[in-house]
């Protein structure tokens, strides 16, 4: 495609712009605000983009934002590039994407509407080949359909996505529940404001309930016992988290959380010092214990291993052995 990028800038009224069509428009989350102010102070550094389009008006290839910003600021002219001739789909979409990528990049968001739009006007090959690498992802047909999934989020998930408050992974598992309960997912998932690792967990343990039990996950998330934790004013957030986590989590694993429990109350009994803690593998996978003791000096290194020798002690740990042995066993 042979472009001629080195043309005089021009002062181009807007009435003379068709902003209707946004094919090709990639940008996405990001607030015009400080483009406002920018031109404001130093005027417009990178003019905007445009070539011939329908009814003698030109069509905007690179810069839509540029001219919400400039229109903002009550400008009816703007400086732009126009170039000589008209181009098709692609080939504004091409010129979008590579302009836009060389200058600022793309967020996660504007890189699945890339690979979303690109899909729409060229061949599932081009777009794995050409487009995914120059994004910086895997070259696969998985990683495509991943993208596809974050394009077709709702703009509320999207958004928050590019404030990092919810994970691309997470974007994508909400796919797994039906479409009319994703919102209400997504707005509980938020009101617990957890990591990213335990919003996949989260994710995953309402589906399978769901599954399991045969209730929507917005019915989950609407049930009494987790809403009065939702409205508790005394709890902080990651309190309240916690223990949604707890309640979800022992719901569907009734045994396992029985198990812990019975670990629980039998560590507590041995009356250790925090200094010596105990912890047994995840879910009880394993038999192993892990046992860790922080010491300050060599008295309480002593101190430490006169206790563990304690009869009643060992007595105590062979019953968590036992326990982390067989945790269905246990009444």
């Amino acid at each position: 495609m042979d472009i001629q990028l080195d043309l005089p800038v021009q002062n181009i009224s807007l009435h003379e712009i068709d902003v209707r069509g946004d094919a090709h428009r990639l940008s996405f989350g990001r607030s015009i605000e400080p483009l406002v102010e920018s031109l404001r102070r130093i005027g417009l550094i990178q003019p905007v983009l445009l070539c011939p389009g329908e009814e003698k008006r030109f069509v905007i290839l690179s810069g839509f934002r540029r001219l919400e910003a400039w229109t903002a600021l009550g400008r009816d002219r703007i400086p732009c590039r126009a170039l000589d001739r008209p181009f098709n789909a692609l080939e504004r979409l091409e010129i979008a994407f590579w302009e836009n990528l060389v200058h600022r990049g793309f967020n996660p968001a504007e890189k699945a509407r890339a690979v979303e739009r690109f899909l729409k006007i060229t061949d599932e090959e081009t777009v794995i080949k050409r487009i995914l690498p120059a994004l910086a992802l895997h070259p696969h047909r998985r990683e495509l359909d991943r993208m596809l999934k974050i394009a077709d989020s709702h703009d509320k998930v999207l958004e928050e996505l590019v404030t990092g408050r919810i994970s691309a992974e997470s974007v994508i598992f909400l796919h797994e529940f039906p479409e009319r309960y994703r919102e209400a997912v997504f707005s509980f998932l938020l009101c617990l404001n957890l990591n990213l690792n335990r919003q996949k967990e989260m994710l995953e343990t309402l589906l399978d309930l769901s599954l399991r039990d045969g209730v929507s996950a917005e019915e989950l998330t609407r049930h009494e016992e987790i809403q009065a934790v939702l409205n508790n004013e005394i709890l902080s957030t990651p309190q309240k988290a916690e223990r949604i986590r707890e309640m979800l989590k022992a719901r569907l694993h009734p045994r396992l959380t029985q198990a812990e429990e019975i670990f629980r109350d039998r560590l507590h009994g041995l009356g250790l010092p925090k200094s010596i803690r105990v912890r047994h593998a995840p879910s009880f996978e394993t038999e192993n214990l892990q046992l860790t003791v922080e010491l300050k000096d060599l008295q309480e290194l002593r101190r430490s291993l006169r206790l563990l020798e304690d009869p009643r002690v060992e007595c105590g740990f062979d019953a968590l052995f036992r326990l982390a042995l067989d945790p269905s066993d246990e009444k």
